[in-house]
């Protein structure tokens, strides 16, 4: 056989194969999916890493409280402990990915340090006793959602400001913090 045969037949075979070493090589830059259902995992996309988040207990917190004709109403969960064991760096987009049938209602809150234990409030609100209330806001924090894998979702969060965070999934919270940059 000549050399420029053998040397078109080289190149045939590296073209042919390129298709499949690209397949492979974007398979190999994506984690994998979570391996546990309704857990919620810390992407760490530089390392290409998947980390759990800690899931603590949800207590009720609420407070109404009356002074001289007028209230207020507090509705709040706290989860155990004073901060999280899990810290990310701020000053960037987080990304979070949940294996799951179908895509349950997440809601993600900031908590702040209350005792021995940190609390979320979801809304309150003042009013009148006999008169007018104010109309109060849900403090739920907003997240993109998108499908990832075949039964996997990703949510970012976009570059949150340092606190405490957690994403709120029945009785129980999936807690992270954000330190400084």
């Amino acid at each position: 056989m000549t050399t420029s045969r053998c040397s078109f037949i080289t190149v045939v075979i590296l073209l042919s194969t390129l298709p499949v070493l690209a397949q492979d090589a974007t398979q190999a830059a994506k984690p994998p999916e979570p391996d546990r259902q309704d857990v919620i995992y810390l992407l760490d996309s530089s390392a290409q890493a998947l980390t759990p988040l800690p899931q603590e207990p949800a207590k009720p917190a609420s407070k109404v409280e009356t002074h001289f004709g007028t209230y207020s109403v507090k509705v709040a969960i706290q989860i155990p402990g004073t901060a999280s064991s899990t810290r990310v760096k701020g000053g960037h987009d987080l990304e979070f990915i949940v294996k799951c049938t179908t895509f349950p209602i997440y809601q993600l809150l900031t908590f702040a340090k209350q005792g021995n234990n940190r609390e979320g409030v979801i809304t309150a609100g003042k009013g009148k006793a006999f008169g007018g209330a104010s109309d109060p806001k849900m403090n739920f924090l907003t997240f993109d959602v998108s499908k990832y894998g075949e039964s996997s979702y990703r949510l970012v969060m976009k570059a949150p400001q340092p606190g405490e965070y957690g994403f709120v999934v029945g009785n129980s919270v999936f807690d992270f913090a954000v330190d400084p940059q």
